[in-house]
């Protein structure tokens, strides 16, 4: 008999403090025995890929919280009082997924993040900036949150467009991490064609429409 998957810690809250909008804060229990996994500075993540950067800080009573990065996160998904969350550590306890349900009971839907024309590009979860380094040279790994909001995990390729060249690339599935995904044949023949170099800064950008990766160099 195969192993059964390991449950990914979890824990729930239900809006009822005024306090709501600018700190949520953590169950006691579940940070005994979690809070070990949990990291300083997390991704909140919906289930739409849209995520937010959030600080995990001790309380003067003892008791940890969700504090800088929660007040844009409760404004951003309308939350209310009396609603009832659910959130999944992942990643190592980097991030965090976190279902939002209505006083109704429903479960509450976001526009897909790939939809969302946003002001400032860097906080789209379609776009990461990463320094190509030496063992990018065969193979690259896209950011995980990049990698699920764009899609990749259920595609066997994608284009990935340059300033010169256009590739196909395969894109390996890890099968000891679902979570994992690399643009693999095809990448460094890309690489090669548009002249990327070790040590710079490139952005990688989904594009849903055209359902293609643009690679570009980030200028200091």
């Amino acid at each position: 008999m195969g192993r059964k998957p390991r449950k990914k810690p979890s824990f729930f809250k239900i809006i009822i403090r005024k306090d709501f909008s600018r700190l949520l804060r953590l169950p006691p229990a579940f940070m005994q025995k979690y809070g070990s996994n949990l990291q300083k500075n997390v991704k909140l993540r919906i289930e739409s890929g849209r995520s937010w950067d959030v600080k995990v800080e001790s309380m003067e009573d003892g008791l940890f919280c969700f504090s800088r990065g929660w007040e844009k996160f409760a404004q951003d998904v309308g939350l209310k009082m009396g609603e009832f969350l659910v959130f999944n550590l992942n990643d190592g306890g980097l991030s965090v997924d976190v279902c939002v349900y209505e006083t109704s009971g429903c479960k509450k839907e976001f526009p897909d993040a790939r939809n969302i024309r946003w002001k400032d590009k860097s906080s789209s979860p379609l776009y990461y900036e990463t320094v190509l380094k030496l063992h990018h040279r065969t193979r690259v790994t896209p950011r995980r949150t990049f990698a699920r909001a764009a899609g990749l995990m259920g595609k066997e390729s994608v284009e990935v467009v340059g300033e010169h060249h256009k590739q196909f690339v395969t894109l390996d599935h890890n099968q000891a991490d679902a979570l994992r995904v690399d643009m693999a044949q095809g990448w460094s023949e890309f690489r090669s064609a548009n002249g990327l170099e070790y040590g710079k800064t490139y952005s990688f950008e989904f594009n849903p429409k055209n359902n293609i990766i643009k690679v570009k160099e980030v200028e200091n």
